[in-house]
């Protein structure tokens, strides 16, 4: 047990340390306006990649709590001011929530802040947290399988991991649209605060 917490807080602090180190380096200021701020973009960047990497190291995110293999290709998240500006644009008059298709992921979900209130961890100040659980959440009570971990035959395991089978819906849209990796998830916010 004690390895186990020293490694997730190596993990934590490596992660602290790219982060900060990107963020001295290349400051995300995006041209366009948006009601999403630097330290909210810099909150969804940690949150996201810390995630990713408890998951590319092994560590047991899920609640069977069993130590899975290593990951390979599962690469740092990086932010696109472009796909921010799309994400606003889709959301800004959209009132539906996230299409539950199979063998499909979507880039973006409405989430209205509303539907977080029960969450002892949610604040209006940084619902970025409680969207990331919310979208995790699914997969917590699922146990995995080597087919399930290659995205052979398991549904649900597929709009987690925003892939769409090629074979049953052409060409994947993120290999169509996008060629940067990012994590946006688009909350009512943004029209209560223009």
């Amino acid at each position: 047990m004690g390895s186990l917490t020293w490694r997730t807080e190596y993990l934590s602090l490596n992660i602290l340390f790219y982060i900060v180190r990107d963020i001295a380096t290349e400051e995300v200021l995006c041209p366009m306006s948006t009601p999403t701020t630097i330290s909210r973009r810099n909150v969804m960047l940690y949150d996201h990649n810390l995630y990713r990497s408890r998951v590319a190291q092994g560590y047991p995110v899920h609640v069977g709590r069993k130590e899975q293999p290593v990951g390979s290709n599962i690469y740092k998240v990086r932010w696109s001011c472009d796909l921010e500006k799309l994400a606003y644009l889709a959301v800004k008059d959209c009132s539906t929530r996230k299409v539950d298709v199979p063998n499909y992921g979507q880039n973006y979900e409405l989430v209205s802040l509303f539907s977080f209130e029960a969450l002892n961890d949610y604040t209006v100040e940084n619902p970025y947290s409680a969207a990331l659980n919310k979208w995790v959440a699914p997969m917590a009570y699922k146990t995995f399988n080597n087919a399930e971990v290659t995205f052979v035959g398991d549904n649900d395991l597929r709009p987690f991991a925003n892939i769409s089978d090629e074979f049953t819906h052409g060409r994947s849209r993120l290999e169509r649209v996008f060629s940067d990796l990012v994590f946006a998830i688009c909350a009512r916010e943004f029209k209560m605060l223009l």
